[in-house]
């Protein structure tokens, strides 16, 4: 540390002598005291007033102590006040330290106004002062109310706050933030660290748990978001509660697949939902179906084609479809045939003809074998078995012959065939006299005269009932006549 020194002296005039020191190879700096003259003051008392001065030249300095001690002789140091921006940091009867909150000093710096008091009785007095000058490291403290940062200069209270005790986790009120380490941080950091949310999403890819720790997303999801039937990456499982569950559970609560015997005792419906053993079997069991071109038989087992074919459809009827003891669909006679003992003669069943042989055959067979020129009561079938007329009968299966006869409600003519009942009696009885009866000429029985009139038309004939004939045997007026 370098040292100069300034020599005051008393005579009878108080000399100010000044010291010159090089700051740096471009900057000087001057230091002297600028003084009054003596003064007499009200109280009988000689003082005199000195301004310190610092004069710095071609630059600035960074001293910032001054310590001065003064050799007194014949005198008093009776005040030191400092400067604005300076202050008295010690003070005896013979060194004061004068110390500024500046961080540099340029141009002419007032540091001090010292006040030396003589003593009375004193012919002479006189005073030396020495100073030593010094540069006092403020980084990061705090100086008569002066904040200095981590450069050492002044600064707020604030950003020394900041830079300098870095305080941990604290929300500074302008928008910046510190860490658990006391460094700034950005809100988001601040939150994450400091505040610790629990279960918060913090938008940029981080999350924490449910204690407010900085967590994977998989742990945060776990934790904090609810998951109702729900796998997540890692494999884990949860059921509609979301509780985690296993892969039994899970497929039973969640995927819900329909008609599952689960192997533990447990079963789904068609709908996917639990049921018991019972409602299992009758909702999706498969008897004697096919599903999905699967084959079941009759106890719901899944077999090949012809097995499921033998145990459901066996000599089964369903409606109007026949099956073989094989299960194969035939017809109705084959039905009968590889199934019963059933014989049917000459009869119609199901749509089939059956013949004198129990065969089956076609209609026409049918009704020739069972029908033909057959005779039931008064139905009559010719030689192919339809139904038909007596006359017709008699005509396809006999070779009898009916001349001017009624027979079974019939009436046959002259010539053998039937006929109306008018037109038998005009063929077989026109203008005929049976020994009993008389026939007109539409064979109607009548009285004698009539026929007479009718048939035999004697010529000119006298009736006896008032009409007559002529001489061609047609009736005639009794003028004619």
């Amino acid at each position: 540390m370098r040292r100069k020194y300034v020599v005051i002296g008393f005579v009878v005039l108080l000399v100010i002598i000044c010291v010159m020191f090089q700051a740096s190879a471009a900057t000087s700096t001057r230091v002297y005291a600028d003084c009054s003259g003596l003064q007499d003051q009200p109280d009988g008392t000689v003082t005199q007033t000195c301004s310190l001065m610092v004069e710095v030249i071609g630059g600035s300095i960074t001293y910032n102590d001054f310590l001065y001690t003064v050799t007194l002789n014949n005198l008093i140091l009776k005040s030191v006040t400092p400067s604005e921006y300076w202050y008295v940091e010690s003070l005896t009867d013979d060194q004061f330290d004068l110390q500024t909150s500046l961080t540099s000093l340029t141009g002419v710096n007032e540091i001090a106004v010292v006040v030396l008091e003589k003593i009375d009785s004193a012919a002479k007095c006189n005073a030396s002062f020495r100073f030593e000058y010094n540069r006092i490291n403020r980084t990061c403290s705090v100086f008569h109310d002066n904040y200095y940062d981590s450069r050492g200069q002044l600064t707020d209270e604030l950003t020394y706050t900041k830079e300098c005790l870095k305080p941990v986790c604290r929300d500074y009120g302008d928008g910046t933030y510190s860490g658990p380490d006391g460094e700034l941080v950005s809100e988001l950091e601040y939150k994450k660290q400091c505040e610790k949310p629990v279960c918060t999403d913090y938008g940029d890819g981080t999350y924490s748990d449910k204690d407010g720790n900085l967590v994977d997303y998989l742990t945060y999801t776990k934790q904090c978001e609810t998951h109702t039937c729900e796998e997540l990456s890692d494999g884990t499982k949860y059921g509609p509660d979301g509780t985690i569950v296993d892969d039994l559970e899970y497929k039973k609560l969640c995927e819900k697949p329909s008609c599952m015997d689960y192997g533990d005792g447990t079963y789904s419906g068609l709908n996917g939902e639990l049921v018991d053993y019972d409602t299992y079997r009758a909702e999706c069991m498969h008897f004697c179906e096919i599903v999905d071109d699967k084959y079941f038989d009759d106890e719901g087992n899944e077999v090949e084609k012809e097995e499921y074919q033998k145990d459901c459809f066996s000599c089964k009827v369903e409606g109007d479809t026949y099956y073989n003891q094989d299960g194969v669909e035939v017809t109705y006679p084959e039905y009968l045939e590889a199934c019963t003992s059933e014989k049917y003669y000459c009869e119609e069943k199901n749509g089939y003809f059956f013949n004198k042989q129990g065969e089956a055959v076609s209609e026409g067979e049918y009704r020739k074998s069972c029908f033909g020129c057959l005779i039931d009561g008064n139905t009559y079938y010719n030689k192919k078995g339809y139904e038909v007329t007596y006359p017709e009968y008699l005509v396809s299966c006999t070779t009898e012959k009916y001349i001017c006869e009624e027979k079974n409600g019939y009436y046959f003519d002259s010539n053998g065939e039937a006929v109306s009942k008018e037109e038998y009696q005009n063929s077989c009885f026109s203008c005929e006299y049976d020994g009993e009866n008389y026939y007109d000429l539409d064979g109607n029985i009548v009285d004698e005269v009539t026929y007479k009139k009718q048939c035999e038309k004697p010529i000119c004939y006298d009736y006896g009932d008032g009409t007559y004939s002529g001489p061609d045997g047609n009736i005639v007026s009794d003028l004619e006549y």
